[in-house]
């Protein structure tokens, strides 16, 4: 660059620089003249003090959005102190700005508490709606989990039924009692029947009677509704002229556990008539099957035949039905 370029670059600089000093020269003696300017009715500490009180109030408030609550009161309590050391030196102005200052403090107060608490009931709102949805969703997640189990549990007990056989029984059902050798001999068929939804696996029946015990039946697995499934019936016998009632006892045994059916018969006139009692080895008391054959009844019933026979649990059918209900 060649020197008189640079020295003209150099004025010209210098130039700038003194109008920017000029003018701020300027600025600065106009601003000294706006605040000494005298206002009626005030001081210059009363007005500047003011004027420093409203500029914050609007800079805090500004920036400072939403306002919380005992803000405002808190520069209106400044505002006192001033206001009580200057007490003896208001002039009127300044008393009415004062007390418009103070009344536009309290009125933000009171909209900060009126918005604060606005806003504190909403975000409680908030929160009880979301604690309701939550406890809405957890119900409904225990419900399912419960279902669940239920359903898990309702598998298990299936599966524990159809292995075991539990909560099914099976009864040797006679039929109709038949005389031969010219009368002397009764004969009756038993035939196994089952109860119960779930099957019964390794079912043996062993039965014992006047003339002595039989050769077990071995019926394997029994199924609910086997109706078109034969099945092995036993031939029992005893003599018309017996002593009654005759007795038969049946033991059955299976995946479901042990049962016990005490199998009778008593003479109506010129037939015989059939009755049985189902119950649970060793729980005599607990009857699960008491049938009697329509038309018999026993006028002075035995201890034995209260319990096996109870009045109020006795299933009366006709002897011919074999689809008679035992359940």
């Amino acid at each position: 660059m060649k020197i008189p370029q640079l020295l003209n670059r150099i004025k010209t600089a210098l130039r700038a620089a003194h109008r920017a000093q000029h003018l701020l020269g300027m600025i600065i003696y106009l601003s000294k003249k706006a605040a000494l300017v005298g206002v009626p009715h005030y001081t210059r500490f009363g007005l500047y003090s003011q004027a420093l009180i409203i500029v914050v109030c609007l800079i805090w408030f500004r920036w400072s959005w939403p306002i919380l609550p005992t803000v405002a009161l808190g520069i209106l309590s400044v505002v006192a102190v001033i206001m009580t050391v200057r007490a003896d030196r208001f002039s009127h102005g300044e008393r009415v700005i004062y007390v418009l200052i103070a009344s536009a403090l309290l009125m933000v107060e009171m909209t900060s508490i009126y918005a604060d608490r606005d806003r504190h009931d909403k975000e409680q709102a908030d929160l009880r709606v979301r604690e309701s949805e939550a406890r809405k969703k957890e119900s409904e997640a225990f419900a399912a989990l419960i279902q669940n189990g239920n359903k898990l549990f309702e598998n298990q007990e299936q599966l524990f039924g159809e292995i075991t056989g539990v909560g099914s029984y099976l009864f040797m059902m006679p039929t109709e009692p038949r005389s031969s050798a010219g009368g002397k001999t009764i004969e009756v068929d038993v035939s196994p029947h089952l109860v119960g939804v779930h099957p019964i696996h390794a079912v043996i029946v062993s039965i014992f009677g006047p003339r002595g015990s039989y050769a077990p039946l071995n019926y394997g697995d029994v199924f609910p509704h086997e109706l078109q499934r034969p099945r092995q019936f036993k031939t029992i016998k005893f003599d018309d002229d017996d002593e009654q009632p005759i007795s038969f006892g049946i033991g059955i045994s299976g995946s479901n556990g042990s049962f016990f059916e005490e199998l009778r018969f008593r003479k109506v006139g010129t037939t015989w008539k059939r009755m049985f009692a189902v119950f649970k080895e060793g729980k005599p008391d607990k009857i699960v099957c008491s049938w009697m054959e329509t038309g018999l009844s026993i006028s002075a019933p035995s201890k034995e035949e209260k319990r096996l026979w109870p009045a109020e649990r006795i299933i009366r059918t006709d002897g011919n039905n074999m689809n008679m209900s035992c359940k």
